[in-house]
């Protein structure tokens, strides 16, 4: 039997991280979760699948315009 996958709370950890990943922008009406890796290779909204990002960093990411820095 396969392991389920526990999916995030997005509102949860929008909450607990509160500012972009990328920028200074800690407006919680302007956060999003943006997946690591896509939902095409089998990941989901997980926990570690997911960083916080602003809808203007999440429109760059999304655009390949820069790679995450941990």
């Amino acid at each position: 039997m396969a392991r389920k996958k526990h999916l995030v709370n997005k509102k949860a950890k929008k909450k607990r991280i509160g500012k972009c990943k990328f920028c200074p922008c800690n407006q919680y009406e302007l956060l999003d979760l943006h997946r690591i890796n896509e939902g095409d290779s089998g990941y989901g909204y997980t926990d570690a699948n997911t960083i916080v990002v602003c809808a203007n960093c999440h429109r760059i990411r999304t655009h390949n315009r820069f790679t995450e820095k941990d």
